[in-house]
């Protein structure tokens, strides 16, 4: 008896673990993204113009497990780059040379 309703709680509570799990994941490639923004910053003070070269950043391109991290596109006066989920669920976590984070699960808009 004991047993069940282990299970009928763990049953319960698996969901809501997946979904902090994921959150945890979105937050750490946010904290990527915002390393990314400020090398990104610190290019543009020394080239005038956003990148979409690795070597040209004072960086390496961040290799994770969870994430593929890309320069997607630069200019002189705007940049983004993207954080691509590797695995399931598939999404993508954008930042811009505002600093506009998008697409992290379970928000809306730019924060």
């Amino acid at each position: 008896m004991v047993v069940v309703i282990i299970a009928i709680l763990a049953a319960a509570a698996m969901p809501l673990f997946q979904k902090t799990a994921e959150r945890a994941r979105a937050q750490r490639a946010v904290v990527m993204l915002r390393a990314i923004r400020n090398a990104e910053e610190t290019a543009w003070v020394r080239l005038r113009r956003y990148t979409t070269n690795w070597a040209e950043l004072d960086m390496a391109q961040p290799q994770t497990g969870d994430f593929t991290y890309a320069l997607a596109s630069a200019s002189t006066t705007d940049f983004l780059a993207r954080a691509t989920r590797a695995g399931s669920p598939s999404y993508a976590v954008t930042i811009d040379s505002g600093g506009c984070v998008l697409g992290v699960p379970g928000t809306s808009g730019c924060y």
